[in-house]
């Protein structure tokens, strides 16, 4: 019988913290998530250490963070989450073939916007990826499947599309991919991914070739024939 991943919901506040100094500090390639940033939270952050104004981003979020809400929307997401869990996995399993491989994943809520993730390829049970207080319920599932998604492409085709296209080509790949998300999984939690525009022509390309033969490692396969005729 397959083993699906434990996720563990919990608050911490420090790493809500430091995502919401990365948020206004750390360029993305594919988004500018520190645009919606409170302009004061930017003041604060922008080009300082974070060791230096941690106090100060905790003094603009006191209120929020210590009015229970939060508690309240992670007690909810999760109730939510262990109703379609099983049927999620089943449908990760039908999707590529195989099982998933980390035993547990941490699951993090912050008042930012952008939602980081760490994939652990070591020990299988330090992964954890953040989820957004101020998105619906329903909507956070749909992060949760994606954030999901990367860890399963990263366990088992990772490392062989990185020899072959390289690790930004490959990123690209992982992110498009969720566009799969669409055949099936949203039935689960009714929040329809959206993606990144850079990936806009790759994830209608997965899309097509995916109706024509629905086989994830040939779909693979012809991702990277595509991505390296468009380099």
């Amino acid at each position: 019988m397959m083993k699906n991943p434990k996720l563990i919901f919990k608050v911490n506040r420090g790493r809500d913290l430091h995502n919401v100094w990365q948020t206004c500090n750390e360029d993305s390639s594919w988004h500018d998530f520190s645009k919606y940033m409170p302009s004061k939270v930017i003041e604060i952050c922008k080009d300082v250490e974070f060791k230096k104004v941690k106090g100060k981003i905790g003094g603009f979020y006191e209120t929020i963070h210590n009015s229970g809400l939060i508690e309240i929307y992670l007690k909810a997401v999760e109730a939510g989450w262990r109703k379609i869990e099983k049927s999620y996995f089943d449908w990760l399993f039908k999707l590529t073939g195989k099982e998933f491989d980390i035993s547990r994943c941490f699951v993090y809520p912050t008042v930012a916007c952008r939602c980081p993730y760490f994939y652990d390829n070591d020990k299988k049970k330090n992964s954890f990826f953040l989820i957004n207080f101020f998105s619906s319920v329903s909507g956070t599932l749909g992060t949760i499947a994606h954030e999901l998604m990367h860890f399963h492409f990263f366990a088992n085709y990772m490392g062989m599309v990185i020899e072959k296209i390289g690790r930004e080509k490959a990123e690209d790949l992982k992110e498009a991919l969720t566009v799969l998300l669409r055949e099936g999984a949203v039935g689960l939690y009714w929040s329809v991914d959206q993606g990144y525009e850079p990936h806009k022509k790759l994830r209608s390309y997965i899309t097509k070739q995916w109706k024509k033969k629905k086989d994830f490692d040939l779909l693979i396969d012809k991702c990277i024939k595509y991505i390296e005729r468009k380099s």
